[in-house]
């Protein structure tokens, strides 16, 4: 009778430390009342969150920045990527996470950023790092930001470089047509 209650004991304790566990090394939940910023790691200053925040406004692509001590059993690839897809960030977003116990850090970003895009800012993200962590999130947050701006910007002219051509093309057909019923009416020469 002993056995069997020190093993219910064990077992108990066991599924106690597995729950908290897998608790302790999940990834953060997003804060929704300060989405852009998770500082778990105590490294980013007050100005360097309230940029990233500022820089946030008014942009169609959000940026997040996580400052993890530990990503505990995952790498720091999937840490990204089940953050990624527990805050359910969209398509247009981007994160990057910085993994302060290790030193080092890796981006995410969805799948309508360009490579060329996100390979600018890591490279950006790299320069900036010597000089801390704060100028390397802001860095990213701030690349990241100006793609997207370039990206509406791209898209707008090409939305008004296609109704041109569009207008063009129709102007030119109505012209001919002008041309061949005047021809019909007038006679032909």
């Amino acid at each position: 009778m002993k056995k069997r209650w020190t093993a219910f004991v064990v077992c108990v304790i066991l599924v106690c430390l597995a729950v908290w566990l897998g608790k302790a090394l999940a990834p953060p939940k997003k804060n929704a009342s300060d989405p852009y910023v998770y500082d778990g790691a105590n490294a980013l200053s007050a100005d360097a969150e309230q940029e990233i925040r500022d820089l946030n406004v008014g942009s169609e692509r959000k940026v997040y920045v996580l400052c993890v001590k530990s990503t505990g059993r995952y790498s720091l690839k999937s840490f990204a990527k089940r953050v990624t897809r527990d805050w359910k960030l969209s398509d247009n977003d981007a994160l990057i996470v910085f993994r302060t116990g290790k030193g080092d850090h890796t981006a995410y970003w969805g799948d309508s950023v360009s490579a060329v895009d996100a390979e600018r800012a890591e490279n950006e993200v790299r320069k900036a790092l010597p000089e801390g962590i704060d100028k390397a999130a802001v860095t990213f947050v701030r690349e990241m930001r100006v793609a997207a701006q370039e990206k509406v910007e791209k898209s707008f002219l090409q939305k008004l470089l296609e109704k041109i051509t569009s207008s063009v093309v129709w102007f030119a057909i109505a012209v001919i047509g002008v041309i061949v019923i005047l021809k019909i009416l007038l006679g032909k020469n």
